[in-house]
């Protein structure tokens, strides 16, 4: 057996579940970008919701708002995980005499 699956995968190399405010960000983010908006039908094939096709214009402005997305969600965590990181023990392991 090899052992990539024993490997712990770095933060940057996890999957990212999009939640309900990541996805509100994404419509932000698309309603913000010049051009025409994404049709809601595009929206909901998009986010596995329906099936069908997506014109690939329309594909590449929604990765493009995702991509922004995860990139937002991998910095807070970075974030997070630093700022708990930093706090000293609050125990210290000696050897006993």
């Amino acid at each position: 057996m090899c052992d990539c699956d024993e490997e712990e995968l770095a933060d940057d190399e996890r999957p990212i579940k999009l939640t309900a405010a990541m996805i509100e960000r994404m419509f932000a983010l698309e309603a913000a970008l010049a051009g025409n908006r994404v049709p809601a039908r595009t929206w909901e094939i998009f986010l596995g919701r329906a099936s069908g096709g997506i014109p690939f214009a329309e594909l590449m402005r929604l990765q493009h708002c995702r991509q922004i997305v995860i990139d937002e969600e991998r910095r807070a965590r970075r974030i997070f995980i630093r700022a708990h990181s930093r706090r000293s023990p609050s125990f210290l392991c000696v050897e006993a005499r």
